[in-house]
């Protein structure tokens, strides 16, 4: 009976370690299955990730070397990245779903946008790519001032008399862009005016000149973000307004690889004592829940400062305009709110006039220093010097040939008046047939470079002697050319109408 007992009572141990080893292998199979199955979903995330970095770049390039920095890949005019024609519903300064639009407490701030004084350099200019910065102002009408890549240009108007409401230095190319333009642009930011800067290399600024810029702004380099396997950022802060207003944009996930080696810098915000030194907020980071290191976008000086150093050309082109628009829209709200209610561009009357016509000023041909002719007692207005003609301005020609017009105005009356760029126009005849033609707006920029005199968009106050030059594209056929300038016609709020006749 004992051998019994002690036989039944070894099966049954024998039988117990049986299951254990069955369960124990079950929860092995298991276990590595969950890690296999983890493993491939990472992996296949990688590899979606991968695949669509190498869709986005299997276009044909020429890649250029350079030994310091990083290499370009040059396209041809084929594989230029078109830009989607956006409508105007697309581009309607409407707030995003679920978000709350900025509260009204800017009056009149449509308006003042629309007036503001933009400077705009974009190094980008000079490459076959197109221009992101400029098509997103252009999109959403903006008045700028372009020097395209000339630094010689960029700097002459940074240290003009001229107070510019945003300046714009998109430094994305791989060229030289000297420490000293973050030292004007943080004079300019000290002034109240607002600043975009996208830049790659900021902490090769020569004699590290951008550092008074970023203690300022309360940051500080972190590290070079070097041939990174994935070019992704996230959101750090996504409710931002930034990230939806006027538009609603999507993180960045799907990088066209452009540049090589060195592609880009990274921020951290600046700690002193344990306390940030500055009011700098990373907006987006390579690191998701790190809200103080490793930085590629960033808002400081009251949100009147964008600071980004990821490359603008590596992303959709879609999202990247409109994203460029919220920056344009946010810093121009943030210079705006500390100013004077006294600077809002109004018109001069209550209402537009109900046949404008009534208010139209002509005579004979006014010839340089001749008559001079009145708007109703509003605007009064001369040639400074005859007209001349010309093919061809820079690097702009002409369809026709340029009629350049030297205009002098005074403002008369008791309140200031808005001249907006659309105001203008040259009306004629060909063949007995009514023709008239708009500013053209880039050959008018590049005389104000070579000749500053005041910006064809601009605030007229009363009393004071006003000159400026304009440029526009006629055809060469035309006669009894007459320049009309009817203020407040782009806002639909005319408010006289003054014609000088130029034959």
């Amino acid at each position: 009976m004992s051998d019994f007992n002690r036989q039944r009572n070894s099966s049954r141990r024998a039988a117990t370690k049986s299951i254990f080893w069955i369960i124990g292998g079950l929860l092995l199979i298991s276990a590595c299955r969950f890690v296999m199955e983890n493993e491939q979903a990472v992996a296949t995330l990688v590899a979606i990730r991968v695949q669509q970095t190498q869709l986005a770049g299997t276009s044909s390039v020429l890649v250029i070397p350079d030994a310091t920095q990083s290499t370009f890949i040059i396209p041809t005019q084929a594989q230029v990245d078109p830009v989607p024609q956006l409508t105007t519903s697309q581009v309607a300064l409407t707030p995003a779903a679920g978000i709350l639009a900025p509260e009204d407490d800017i009056p009149n701030f449509e308006r003042r946008r629309k007036a503001a004084r933009i400077l705009l350099f974009e190094n980008m200019s000079a490459s076959g790519y197109v221009r992101y910065v400029k098509e997103a102002l252009d999109l959403e009408g903006y008045f700028y001032l372009d020097v395209g890549s000339a630094t010689g240009w960029f700097r002459n108007q940074l240290l003009s008399s001229t107070e510019w409401d945003l300046v714009i230095a998109a430094a994305e190319a791989r060229r030289k862009f000297g420490g000293e333009y973050f030292e004007l642009i943080n004079q300019h930011l000290e002034l109240g005016e607002a600043a975009i800067i996208e830049h790659w290399d900021i902490d090769l600024a020569p004699n590290g000149k951008v550092v008074g810029l970023l203690t300022a702004c309360g940051l500080q380099f972190d590290t070079d973000w070097y041939e990174p396997e994935l070019r992704v950022f996230f959101w750090l802060v996504p409710e931002h307004p930034i990230f939806h207003t006027p538009h609603e944009i999507p993180m960045f996930t799907n990088a066209n690889w452009l540049w090589k080696g060195d592609i880009g810098d990274m921020l951290e915000i600046h700690y002193q004592s344990g306390q940030a030194i500055g009011d700098a907020v990373l907006l987006a980071g390579t690191s998701p829940g790190i809200s103080d290191q490793h930085g590629t976008l960033a808002v400081c000086f009251d949100n009147r400062l964008v600071l980004q150093t990821f490359s603008s050309h590596e992303y959709s082109n879609y999202d990247v305009i409109r994203l460029w628009q919220n920056y344009i829209y946010h810093t121009l709200r943030a210079r705006f709110t500390g100013q004077e209610v006294s600077l809002i561009p109004t018109p001069l009357v209550e209402e537009s006039l109900s046949d404008p016509s009534i208010a139209t000023q002509t005579s004979s041909a006014v010839s340089a220093g001749g008559n001079v002719l009145k708007c109703e007692g509003i605007l009064s207005g001369q040639l400074a010097r005859p007209i001349r003609t010309q093919q061809q301005l820079f690097e702009h020609n002409a369809e026709g040939e340029f009629v350049i017009v030297d205009l002098q105005l005074e403002n008369l009356s008791q309140n200031p008046v808005q001249i907006w760029d659309d105001d203008y126009r040259i009306e004629g005849f060909i063949g007995g047939t009514l023709v008239n033609y708009p500013i053209q707006k880039a050959a008018t920029g590049y005389l104000f470079i070579q000749d500053p005199k005041n910006l064809w968009q601009d605030l007229l106050l009363t009393g004071q002697p006003w000159e400026t030059i304009l440029a526009f594209d006629v055809d060469p056929r035309g006669e009894r050319w007459e320049l009309v300038l009817s203020p407040g016609s782009e806002v639909n709020e005319q408010i006289c109408e003054l014609r000088i006749p130029l034959s």
